[in-house]
């Protein structure tokens, strides 16, 4: 009796180690997804619900190709306006969303997504100074011959800058430089979500476009409507 009760312990004992290890497992490989995360901005163009698959495109890549594809599943947070929402009642949006998301071999798996209530405006107008060290850009409405208060936008991170269609890089953009500036309000402060640098010759452009000045006095206007 004795033996058949030790052979019972062990195989407990197995078993209990076993699942352990799997939990330990399990554990760490959620920990490493969890370090793995990064971070998107952009809107939802399309979705399938039976794959649960979506496209987010971004505004501006930089020369790659702006959408990006991502599989979904229960287990992905989404929210809008602090509310919660069902993963499977995605659908293609205008509306601008921030998307955490990890890689599980090679494919990108969203763990979080939120709608941004705060609309994706766009200025436009001449850097009048760039500050490397804090991050912002100051930029001037519409010419240097027009005058007006620059306006500054904070740079994170996230902020994609591009010269036209070609990757760019913060210590480029100089005085004087026309820009396009996509930016959200956080926390009530103009935060860059991408900027262009635009080529010579485009200043006709630039002076028909929205200016800075016009962005700040029109804040519902929005980038995608």
């Amino acid at each position: 009796m004795r033996r058949r009760g030790l052979w019972w312990e062990n195989l407990v004992l197995a078993v209990t180690a076993a699942t352990t290890a799997g939990g330990i497992v399990l554990a760490a490989r959620e920990e490493n997804a969890l370090q793995d995360l990064q971070q998107v901005t952009g809107r939802i163009t399309w979705v399938d619900p039976s794959r649960r698959v979506l496209v987010l495109e971004r505004p501006a890549a930089g020369g790659a190709d702006p959408r990006m594809e991502f599989v979904f599943n229960n287990d992905t947070r989404v929210s809008k306006a602090e509310q919660p929402l069902h993963a499977v009642d995605l659908e293609p949006n205008d509306d601008p969303v921030t998307l955490q998301y990890h890689t599980q071999g090679n494919r990108r798996v969203a763990r979080a997504i939120r709608f941004e209530t705060n609309a994706i405006r766009r200025a436009s107008g001449k850097v009048d100074a760039v500050d490397q060290q804090s991050r912002e850009l100051l930029v001037r409405p519409g010419t240097l011959l027009s005058g007006g208060e620059p306006l500054r936008f904070a740079i994170d991170d996230l902020t994609v800058i591009a010269r036209g269609r070609d990757p760019w890089e913060l210590r480029h953009v100089h005085p004087g430089d026309d820009v396009m500036v996509d930016y959200t309000l956080r926390g009530g402060r103009p935060t860059a979500w991408a900027i262009t640098v635009m080529p010579l010759g485009t200043e006709a452009w630039i002076r028909s476009g929205p200016t800075a000045s016009q962005a700040f006095a029109s804040p519902e206007a929005s980038y995608w409507r």
